[in-house]
């Protein structure tokens, strides 16, 4: 409890300079994303004020930062603190800040959370609001970036025998057939021909 109001204080501290790359604030978000878990009623707060962060402040936060707040998110994922829809979004937001380690980590994050879900027998209420959401941002012309890692996400999914479905394979091949070709060539067409 008092951990948690120490992350407030520190918290309001941290929103006045984002940029500043503060371990003791790292090391505080690592310790409470593993508590949180057992005090839900204490920090219910806690994911959403991370997002916050993320959300308002990508671009200008530390990279150990940045990196720090996406592991602890991930870790809330996996232990069922944090929905799925709420971290899509947010990780396809996160797609465009210039971190090759962060793109890397959460692009195997969303591919190993859908396995997960699907290897469960599948909660198609979450399968179906993914798949959505990958397939609005496969035809968003307005990020590029997005647009790229969701045909990579389905692509990873069909191969993996997770996302077999027509609709898939069709969101596949418009992907491939789309306006902006170095995306079938370069990540689509090269990722279905690999065993």
């Amino acid at each position: 409890l008092s951990q948690h109001r120490h992350f407030l204080s520190q918290l309001q501290l941290f929103r006045l300079n984002p940029s500043t790359n503060d371990s003791k604030f790292g090391g505080l978000i690592n310790f409470l994303s593993h508590v949180t878990p057992c005090y839900r009623d204490t920090a219910q707060q806690f994911p959403s004020q991370l997002m916050g962060l993320l959300t308002q402040h990508a671009t200008v936060l530390s990279p150990g930062i940045r990196h720090t707040l996406v592991q602890a998110l991930i870790l809330l994922r996996n232990r069922d603190v944090v929905d799925a829809m709420a971290l899509l979004p947010l990780f396809f937001h996160l797609f465009q800040v210039q971190d090759k380690n962060l793109r890397e980590l959460m692009y195997n994050h969303i591919v190993a959370d859908m396995r997960k879900i699907n290897l469960k027998g599948g909660n198609t209420k979450t399968n179906r609001s993914c798949q959505n959401y990958l397939y609005s941002m496969l035809d968003s012309d307005q990020n590029e970036v997005a647009s790229k890692k969701a045909l990579d996400v389905m692509i990873e999914l069909y191969r993996k025998r997770i996302w077999v479905d027509e609709r898939t394979v069709n969101m596949i091949g418009k992907g491939c057939a789309s306006k902006n070709m170095r995306v079938a060539v370069r990540w689509g067409l090269g990722r279905i021909t690999q065993p």
